[in-house]
């Protein structure tokens, strides 16, 4: 047997024959170039086909990556159909007889001199058996399982796990290794629920062309930390129908179904790149234990890495960049209990080694003495409560609850970039970094624009600055609201673009995010409650849970 292949960037056919032939060979695809070679003294040894020869038999040099997938025989032509539509046809007195392999995905062809080739060809084939399938495969994750099987060429792979209500709830991903050996993750899986999950082998356009359809069978329902989702209101536009949402330990859809869950136990769920969730083992303060601080899991449950951190962690895990390091909250001093923390320690971790590799006390950036509004907690001067890196400028984006300001500052020296906060109480050295308003609005208080004992703020697509403004000790009056500030970095000056107040004031806790569509993500975490407006102030979604700490909003694949 001799078996021969073709690469993508061209279809190379070897010709028996003279020249005139080649009308019998058809091109409709985006590969274009074509090699023949004439019958004579420049023929390779492997293409010659002796004895009383019919006119224009080829054989075809066809390889793994653009296969065979259809093949005909009439009393005038053999033709060969390939998965990107290019047709090989000859006389049909050049063929004798063929064999398709469907389990071995190859077909065989007999010359009229006997010669027998062997071609890759889409057999019908894809044995999927419950053998397959694993099922919560690390024991953490039990509504994810793994796919593993074998298909005889190598191929890319899309799967689709329907949902229950509409093509909306339907979760699909594409693997594209191109590879024989398949290890499938499949997430989004229903509790207590016979999902069915459609596999499907690609051409190379990426489109279906072989099907397959398992079922798997899940445990019973296993109650996340923040409850089941009460939708009150959802009117997402087409392209919003497919959001999830990470909140503590579950994944939820926009239908309010729970699509992925982890019984790995913790205080806080932080959302990472990759598919993976950092888990902080222990209470913000005044709780530890021998075990480890952080926890890495990715969404089929296989536990990655284990980190101890020297002063604990608190409020915070992210990423300085997706994959990369790890930045946490936590100490400048080891403390021992809720009377003596002081939240004030920026930690970046090595992702690889767990090593401290860089901090930030704050202590020596800001400034611990000042005055605050808030009277609670005295020793915790500080309350940092977010961490985000900036790569656009090398710079640390961070949040103090109890100091009331948004602050960036430079990764490498620390120094102060700006201030956004009230300007009471701030002593000479950090004057020059407070940002002066432009707009606020002064008609119940001058400093009511300012947050206040906020939460999370993230810098948007356009280079905003959006937070979750609990509103805590506001002059004026106590509310919470999600409010978008435009900063201009030259002139020292700060522009409220937007705001959206809340109903019920919350006093702690709470997210906020920006879709790449514009629309916002509010996680009213304290008050139970998780919605998603537009800047017209439109509801788009909501809903209510059970108290938790932050909404994240990702994808699967």
């Amino acid at each position: 047997m001799r078996f021969y292949a073709v690469n993508r960037t061209g279809l190379l056919l070897k010709k028996l024959a003279v020249s005139f032939l080649l009308p019998f060979i058809i091109f409709f695809a985006c590969n274009t170039d074509l090699e023949v070679n004439p019958v004579g003294n420049d023929k390779e040894s492997n293409d010659t086909i002796t004895g009383d020869e019919p006119i224009g038999c080829i054989i075809p040099v066809i390889n793994d990556s653009i296969i065979i997938v259809d093949v005909t025989k009439d009393n005038k032509f053999f033709t060969l159909i390939l998965e990107d539509s290019t047709i090989i046809s000859m006389p049909s007195e050049c063929i004798t007889e063929y064999l398709v392999d469907h389990d071995n995905w190859c077909l065989t062809i007999t010359y009229y001199d006997s010669a027998d080739y062997t071609f890759p060809f889409l057999g019908n084939n894809l044995p999927l058996k419950d053998s397959n399938i694993v099922l919560n495969p690390y024991g953490n994750a039990p509504q994810s399982a793994l796919l593993e099987f074998d298909t005889p060429l190598p191929r890319n792979i899309r799967i689709s796990v329907e949902g229950k209500s509409d093509e909306s709830a339907d979760i699909s991903g594409k693997f594209e290794l191109f590879t024989k050996h398949h290890k499938i993750p499949v997430y989004g899986l229903y509790f207590d629920h016979e999902n069915k999950v459609e596999v499907g082998v690609l051409d190379c356009f990426g489109n279906d062309r072989l099907i397959r359809e398992v079922v798997i069978r899940t445990g019973p329902y296993l109650r996340p930390r923040a409850g089941n989702m009460d939708i009150t209101h959802n009117n997402f536009e087409e392209h919003q129908k497919n959001r999830m949402f990470l909140i503590e330990n579950a994944i939820y859809d926009g239908g309010g179904d729970i699509r992925w869950y982890t019984t790995v136990e913790g205080t806080r769920y932080y959302n990472l790149a990759n598919n993976q969730v950092a888990i902080q083992v222990y209470s913000d303060r005044g709780s530890f234990g021998p075990g480890p601080d952080i926890i890495i899991i990715n969404y089929l449950g296989e536990i990655l890495h284990k980190y101890y951190v020297p002063h604990k962690v608190h409020h915070e895990i992210s990423e300085k960049n997706p994959g990369g390091n790890l930045l946490v909250a936590s100490n400048a001093e080891m403390y021992h209990s809720i009377s003596d923390d002081t939240e004030d320690l920026i930690v970046e971790i090595d992702r690889q080694t767990g090593s401290v590799v860089k901090t930030w006390d704050l202590r020596d950036i800001f400034d611990p003495t000042r005055e605050r509004l808030w009277r609670e907690q005295t020793n915790d001067w500080c309350h940092l409560n977010s961490i985000q890196y900036d790569s656009s400028d090398n710079t640390l984006l961070i949040s103090s609850k109890l100091q009331y300001f948004v602050s960036k500052i430079d990764y490498d020296t620390g120094d102060i970039i700006w201030i956004l906060g009230n300007h009471e109480n701030w002593k000479e050295r950090w004057q020059p970094y407070l940002l002066t308003p432009l707009n606020f609005d002064e008609s119940i208080d001058p400093d009511a624009d300012w947050p206040y004992a906020q939460h999370m703020p993230r810098m948007t697509g356009e280079g905003n600055i959006i937070v979750y403004d609990n509103g805590g000790e506001r002059p004026g009056g106590e509310y919470t609201r999600a409010v978008e500030y435009r900063i201009d970095v030259e002139k020292m000056t700060v522009e409220k673009i937007w705001d959206y107040p809340i109903d019920r004031y919350a006093r702690a806790l709470g997210s906020v995010y920006v879709y790449d569509d514009g629309s916002i993500q509010i996680g009213h975490g304290l008050k139970c409650h998780l919605l998603e407006v537009t800047h017209d102030d439109e509801v788009l979604f909501n809903a209510y849970m059970q108290g938790f700490y932050r909404s994240y909003p990702v994808q699967f694949y």
